[in-house]
């Protein structure tokens, strides 16, 4: 009986550690992006340079030969599954755009190395999309553009090479197939 309790509170001390631990984890990466959520008050204009730059350094001809880009914003902390799910089926319907005149970018505030670690953990694998990261100044930039103080949800949109916002919704992760606004949209470039 007495070996029954000490294995039973060596076992109850194991998970209490691995709760401690994950706790310990979970406000690390929180405390890695604490000002992800609060919108910076960055204008049209550095926020695009911002874009342009992290852009031409993942590709120059995807600057340079697009005319729109249609963006999903997205982090680590708030992505789900189902998230993951829905940007896979994002990425299938973007295959259906043979031309060049819209690219298809999932943005990050994140840096390279904590998206590009999350994707390989999570074995994702983008057909079409890009992932562009480092865009804090751009993301908070469309959020000021849209004069909101909080980036409460993901969120979608179009722009074109001026950085004009031509469409955009805060993303509820709506089957894409079903999203009838967003199927009308896209297929202006196809």
């Amino acid at each position: 009986m007495k070996k029954t309790l000490i294995i039973v509170f060596i076992i109850s001390m194991l998970f209490n550690m691995l709760y401690v631990l994950k706790l310990f984890l979970v406000k690390k990466h929180k405390s890695e992006i604490t000002n992800l959520y609060e919108v910076k008050p960055i204008n049209k204009s550095k926020g695009l340079d911002n874009f342009k730059q992290e852009l031409i350094h993942l590709n120059p001809d995807l600057f340079n030969n697009t005319e729109s880009y249609f963006i999903q914003t997205w982090d680590t902390i708030r992505c789900s599954n189902n998230i993951i799910d829905y940007m896979q089926q994002l990425d299938n319907i973007a295959l259906k755009f043979k031309n060049n005149k819209l690219c298809f970018l999932f943005i990050s505030e994140m840096s390279d190395e904590q998206i590009n670690k999350y994707v390989r953990d999570h074995n994702i694998n983008f057909k079409k999309f890009k992932t562009l990261n480092n865009l804090g100044d751009f993301i908070s930039s469309i959020y000021h553009q849209k004069s909101k103080k909080f980036k409460k949800a993901s969120l979608q949109f179009m722009i074109n090479k001026q950085g004009d916002i031509i469409y955009h919704k805060n993303s509820l992760f709506i089957e894409p197939l079903n999203d009838s606004i967003l199927i009308n949209e896209l297929n202006k470039y196809n």
